[in-house]
């Protein structure tokens, strides 16, 4: 079950949300069994990873692991839609087309996916474009 809620003044197109991810999970092959999307604001999201990441800015988007075994996941997604609007400006695409980019990204990190060493970074780069791609 995927749940949505939108904190923030814009529109978001849930089925958007919805087709993205539930294509995404048949690509890896994962059962999507609860999975929370949110969308805040640049303020909430500041607040969230400061308490998670100890990081006093706002980032695009942060993902909650709550458990994952090689089929079924459980998760949460929350994004800055006034970060992905920026992203999508400074990156020449649509805002539609950055949230798919986010909600991908953040459901390869809720199944272990991890950019911190360059070699990590590349591998989950490749799946991230061959997903989008699809």
């Amino acid at each position: 079950m995927i749940t949505i809620a939108n904190h923030t003044c814009y529109q978001v197109s849930q089925k958007l949300v919805r087709t993205v991810l539930n294509k995404s999970c048949r690509a890896l092959k994962i059962k999507a069994t609860e999975l929370s999307v949110a969308f805040v604001t640049s303020a909430e999201i500041s607040k969230l990873n400061q308490t998670y990441r100890r990081q006093a800015r706002p980032t695009d988007v942060l993902s909650f692991a709550y458990g994952y075994d090689r089929k079924e996941l459980n998760g949460e997604i929350i994004i800055c839609y006034q970060l992905a609007r920026q992203n999508a400006r400074e990156y020449h695409h649509s805002v539609k087309q950055e949230i798919s980019r986010l909600l991908i990204h953040s459901l390869l990190h809720l199944i272990g996916y991890d950019h911190r060493k360059a070699g990590a970074a590349k591998k989950m780069e490749a799946l991230e474009n061959k997903i989008i791609n699809l």
